[in-house]
């Protein structure tokens, strides 16, 4: 063998250890981005208003919302979810609300957490303004105010 076929077995031997060795290394990756890219049942919040004004579209004077939403079912036929969050409005929004309802309280731990900044909640909840805010198209759809901070709590499952 001469020295220019030497050479080209030293290359060829050299592409196979580089493909071969590439191969793990492809494959650790790929379990890597697997693992820790967001998957469909990881819960995400958002803060887009819009979403939470379609569900809810006799709440006016929305300030500021932090909520999530999951998909039960990807089949066909109609959409299972529920949605969760939380809505802030102005001062005298909320004063018109206490007002303007019966608020009775109630035990409530939300499903979904908000940074209150230590501050406890008085959860409140008002049959006639639940049903004038949620109506009726829902399986589930509860709205309670917190009496202390006047931030709203929600939860609709369709």
């Amino acid at each position: 063998m001469g020295e220019k076929e030497a050479w080209k077995l030293k290359i060829s031997k050299r592409k196979r250890l580089i493909f071969v060795g590439t191969i793990p290394l492809l494959f650790i990756a790929a379990l890597a981005f697997a693992l820790y890219s967001p998957t469909k049942n990881e819960v995400q919040y958002r803060t887009d208003i819009k979403p939470v004004s379609n569900r809810i579209p006799n709440l006016k004077n929305i300030q500021k919302v932090y909520w999530s939403a999951k998909i039960f079912n990807d089949n066909f036929g109609p959409t299972a979810y529920w949605m969760r969050g939380y809505v802030f409005l102005n001062h005298v929004s909320i004063q018109d609300l206490k007002a303007s309802y019966t608020w009775e309280t109630v035990s409530l731990k939300p499903k979904i957490e908000y940074d209150f900044n230590g501050k406890a909640q008085k959860w409140s909840y008002s049959e006639e303004f639940n049903s004038f805010m949620m109506g009726s198209k829902y399986v589930i759809s509860k709205i309670y105010l917190d009496l202390n901070s006047g931030t709203l709590y929600f939860e609709i499952e369709k």
